[in-house]
């Protein structure tokens, strides 16, 4: 799954501290291993909270929810996430890009546009953006298809944007991994793959 906040949902303080641990809880669900997992956030540009303000806020938000679900010890998640954090630390090194990293997750600010999002557990992906056809450019170029689009409250036309994504579902933020039980998985009937009609027109 991925997410997207709009400018205009990133003016109040107090939401914006809300939809990071909303997202916080998405990340970390399920140890980051679900198939609803939230791995790839986009975050427009221009709104009072800035994404490196956004990734500090989230940064926060990931050590109070790690307190509820705590990390689940696997060594090759551990390490996939210590060589992403050590190429971050180098990138902000050397072209002062920001990385917010902790021992048992990790937030990767603005990788390069050429690299996927690092599909570990417990590891997301946040890119800034100018408007969803930057998201949706980033999209296909590494042809990534969603299940499901967190949207922020007041964020915009969130229907025609899940919809050039590819996704099947939007959800608020913090509830990406309890869909409800009629839900269509994958935007299909839940049996139609495995029946065929006949069709008697005599």
């Amino acid at each position: 799954s991925a997410g997207y906040i709009a400018a205009e949902a990133l003016e109040r303080d107090r939401a914006v501290a809300a939809l990071a641990q909303d997202a916080a809880r998405d990340m970390l669900l399920y140890d980051g291993e679900g198939c609803l997992s939230l791995h790839l956030l986009f975050l427009e540009r221009g709104g009072n909270v800035s994404p490196e303000a956004f990734c500090a806020l989230l940064r926060r938000a990931i050590e109070a929810v790690e307190v509820r679900f705590p990390a689940v010890p696997r060594v090759e998640g551990a390490a996939r996430r210590a060589l992403a954090r050590d190429l971050a630390t180098f990138r902000t090194t050397v072209a002062d890009r920001d990385v917010a990293a902790e021992a048992s997750s990790l937030v990767l600010l603005d990788a390069p546009l050429e690299e996927a999002p690092l599909f570990a557990p417990r590891a997301i992906n946040v890119r800034s953006v100018g408007a969803p056809p930057d998201a949706l450019e980033y999209l296909r170029r590494h042809r990534i298809s969603l299940e499901s689009l967190a949207v922020a409250p007041g964020g915009g036309a969130a229907r025609d944007l899940a919809a050039a994504m590819g996704a099947a579902r939007i959800a608020p933020f913090g509830s990406l991994q309890t869909p409800r039980l009629g839900n269509l998985h994958g935007g299909r009937p839940r049996i139609a793959e495995f029946v065929r009609w006949i069709v008697d027109e005599t």
